[in-house]
């Protein structure tokens, strides 16, 4: 939304302790995950590296909360339903949402911003071949390929992303360009890695089916080594 609005991925924002105000009773003072500071970014760089500030900073100074979910209704999230139930914390996990729904909508940047329903069965046929049924989802477009393109080209960047994972993280999948993008709920309730190639989006989920935390560890650690796992041994079948 941000880039909607004009925002490119070499605008800057400050990465530094701030405190945006009072939400929800208290002051929302976030952190980043490794509680350090680095002062001023890019949106590129604070997006590959999941940079908690400057993604609050963007979400409350460029995009705004409203469109931002509106946007996200867009794409297929369905369970945001009122924006004004949510605060800064939504654009770290402040908002619940489904596995099915968060891949679905990383698969429209995939798509070069194509919306397709999700769909389980894809067509039905007898004993002799003949299709008796056939899914006619035929996808819409909804963004601009170049938006959707300019994040697949932050998603997608290991250089970008190596100061906070590194060189050769599970992110990073030999021989392919696939954008991907982790996410950790506070109290390490929710694990998430969901990421793509024009072919394939693969989303992840870890954590505990009664909402208790999980071990103390990041995403990276958790669900990324899972979709690494998928998507090594998936990418080299599609043709």
């Amino acid at each position: 939304v941000a880039f909607q609005k004009g925002a490119t991925p070499e605008t800057v924002v400050v990465d530094e302790e701030t405190n945006f105000g009072v939400w929800g009773g208290k002051e929302y003072i976030p952190k980043n995950y490794d509680g350090k500071f680095r002062g001023p970014v890019t949106l590129r760089e604070a997006l590959a590296q999941s940079l908690n500030i400057p993604s609050v900073k963007v979400l409350l100074e460029f995009a705004g909360i409203p469109d931002s979910i509106a946007f996200a209704e867009m794409l297929g999230i369905t369970t945001l339903k009122d924006p004004s139930s949510y605060g800064p914390a939504l654009v770290l996990g402040g908002g619940e949402v489904r596995l099915l729904d968060m891949t679905s909508s990383y698969g429209v940047f995939a798509t070069e911003g194509k919306k397709a329903l999700p769909v389980s069965i894809l067509r039905v046929a007898d004993t002799k071949g003949n299709v008796l049924q056939e899914n006619q989802n035929t996808p819409i477009r909804v963004i601009s390929p170049a938006l959707a393109k300019q994040i697949t080209s932050i998603l997608s960047d290991n250089s970008a992303r190596t100061p906070v994972f590194g060189p050769n993280s599970p992110l990073l999948i030999p021989n392919y360009s696939v954008a991907v993008k982790t996410g950790t709920t506070q109290e390490y309730k929710d694990a998430w890695t969901i990421g793509y190639t024009k072919d394939i989006a693969v989303g992840v989920w870890a954590g505990n089916n009664d909402g208790t935390p999980a071990i103390r560890d990041a995403a990276v650690m958790l669900a990324a080594p899972i979709w690494s796992q998928f998507m090594r041994q998936v990418l080299p079948t599609i043709r």
